[in-house]
C-alpha cells in the first residue's frame, strides 16, 4: 500500500491544526478578507503588474494569436487531465466521494482512450471536469481565509488559499512522477502553457480593470474575494 511521504504527513497536519485554530465560528465569511499586509502586498502586486505587463501579457497574446484553437485545445486538456490525481484526492479529503469518483473516472478514461489526456473523452462519456483544491478543503473544513495575500507571480490569494497552493503542489503526484522521471522540464512547460492559455482568456477582463480603476490593486482585490466565495460556495454548497 502507497503511504504518504513523511514530509507531507507532517505538512497536512500542520495545516490540519492551523485550520481548527484559524475556526472564527462553524460558518465562516468569505465575502471579505482582511489585508493587514496592505503595504506588503501592494509592493508583491506591483512587481506582478510589471511581469505581467511586460512579459506574461505579451506571451499570453502571441500564444492566443500564434496557436491555433484545436491546439490550444489539446493543451487545456492534456494539463487538465494531469490535474486530476490532486483533484480527486482534494475531492476525497472534502468527503465528496462521488467528485472523488468522476476525477479518477476522467483520469483513467482520458489517460487511455483520449491518448495521455490530449483529447477530453470523459465530459462526452458523463465525467464532466470538476475543479477544486486544497484551499476549499480546508474551507470545507471550517477554516476561513484569514487575510489578503498577494503571492509573487501568482497573484491574489489569502492565507488559507496560499497554504493550500503549497499542499496542492507537495502532494501532487503528477509532480512526484515527473520529479522521479526527470520529466521536470517538460512538466513545467506544459504548465507555463497553460498559464498563457488562462492569462489569455483573462486579458479583456484584466485590461477593463486597469483602464476603469482609480486603484486597480483594490479593485483586484474586491474581484478576487468575490469570485473565490463564489466559487467556494458553488462547490461545498451554502453555508461554508
Amino acid at each position: 500500500m502507497m503511504t504518504l511521504p513523511h514530509t507531507l504527513r507532517n505538512v497536512l497536519l500542520a495545516v490540519s491544526v492551523l485550520a481548527l485554530s484559524a475556526c472564527a465560528s462553524t460558518k465562516a465569511d468569505y465575502s471579505e478578507v482582511h489585508d493587514p499586509l496592505e503595504g506588503f502586498n501592494r509592493a508583491i502586486y506591483g512587481v506582478n503588474e510589471a511581469a505581467d505587463i511586460l512579459l506574461i501579457g505579451p506571451a499570453s497574446t502571441i500564444y492566443r494569436e500564434a496557436v491555433p484553437e484545436p491546439i490550444q485545445g489539446v493543451v487545456r486538456n492534456f494539463v487538465r487531465n494531469l490535474e486530476m490525481p490532486i483533484i480527486a484526492l482534494n475531492k476525497l479529503l472534502q468527503g465528496n466521494f462521488d467528485g472523488f469518483g468522476v476525477a479518477m473516472g476522467r483520469f483513467l478514461v482520458n489517460t487511455t482512450a483520449g491518448v495521455a489526456g490530449l483529447a477530453d473523452v470523459a465530459t462526452g462519456a458523463g465525467l464532466p471536469y470538476q475543479d477544486t483544491d486544497f484551499g476549499v478543503t480546508l474551507a470545507s473544513w471550517g477554516m476561513d481565509p484569514a487575510f489578503y495575500l498577494v503571492l509573487p507571480l501568482v497573484g491574489p490569494s489569502s492565507l488559507r488559499d496560499g497554504l493550500g497552493r503549497g499542499v496542492d503542489w507537495l502532494a501532487d503526484p503528477i509532480r512526484i512522477a515527473a520529479a522521479n522521471n526527470e520529466l521536470s522540464t517538460e512538466l513545467f512547460a506544459a504548465n507555463s502553457l497553460r498559464v498563457l492559455d488562462t492569462r489569455a482568456s483573462f486579458d479583456a477582463a484584466i485590461r477593463d480593470t486597469r483602464r476603469n480603476s482609480i486603484d486597480s490593486y483594490a479593485a483586484f482585490r474586491s474581484l478576487y474575494t468575490q469570485h473565490r466565495a463564489a466559487e467556494i460556495t458553488k462547490q461545498l454548497g451554502p453555508g461554508h
